[in-house]
């Protein structure tokens, strides 16, 4: 499941058609990766066109400007129904379960008919996991690993915590929900942008490393996954 979603792939294609030009090496899609990974190494400031090729009037427009180009031009996906009223974390549960069912049948020496019945039902989850994360682009960890903090103690350590005093996400702009942290309650404060949400994709563009790790922040970034079903 760990491939690259090819439905995403496609998307951001066709959407970066219009500010990309063809790449030396790989298509569009490596391209936009390629701008996102400089962006998360704090490059996102300097020109785009210097990491990769861009139309030439686009040449002035930064790394964090043209991935706000790309991601707002990326078509809405569309979700079977049936999809959006899966709950992943019971769904997650129900498989562990299952699982352990069919741990126990086979080392009791239990029916192997029912074992392989068991079996396809499990294989059934495996295929709706994969068509949410490879077809439609859901996030693998919101499909498979919703809740890494109760099996990695380091990580929950990490997330008991906040540096930020407060933290908002009501600014969208194009698809994109911006979470800004505050040091302090004061209102004069300016706040700054920690991470950006795509409401289509669900990917996380960190702005800001901790953010990866700050309790309050995954709080937000969570919930906005949660209202747009990507969760």
């Amino acid at each position: 499941m760990s491939k690259i979603k090819d439905l995403q792939r496609v998307k951001i294609n066709k959407a970066a058609l219009s500010y990309l030009c063809d790449q030396d090496e790989g298509d569009l899609y490596d391209a936009y990766m390629v701008l996102m990974d400089e962006s998360d190494k704090g490059n996102g400031k300097y020109t785009a066109n210097s990491y990769v090729t861009v139309w030439q009037p686009l040449e002035h427009k930064t790394v964090d400007e043209l991935i706000d180009l790309i991601d707002s031009n990326v078509c809405e996906m569309e979700v079977p129904e049936f999809i959006k009223t899966i709950d992943w974390v019971l769904l997650c549960e129900q498989k562990q379960s299952l699982l352990t069912v069919i741990d126990e049948l086979e080392n009791t020496g239990g029916e192997q008919k029912s074992i392989d019945g068991l079996n396809g039902i499990l294989h059934l989850i495996d295929n709706l996991q994969e068509y949410a994360v490879d077809t439609l682009g859901i996030d693998e960890n919101l499909v498979i690993n919703l809740h890494p903090d109760e099996e990695n103690e380091d990580f929950k350590d990490e997330c008991t915590v906040s540096i930020w005093s407060e933290i908002r996400s009501d600014f969208e702009e194009q698809y994109m929900v911006y979470i800004d942290a505050y040091l302090t309650p004061d209102d004069n404060e300016n706040g700054q942008t920690i991470a950006k949400v795509n409401t289509i994709t669900g990917n996380v563009q960190y702005i800001d490393e901790r953010a990866k790790t700050d309790a309050k922040a995954q709080e937000a970034i969570n919930e906005i996954l949660k209202m747009n079903r990507l969760y």
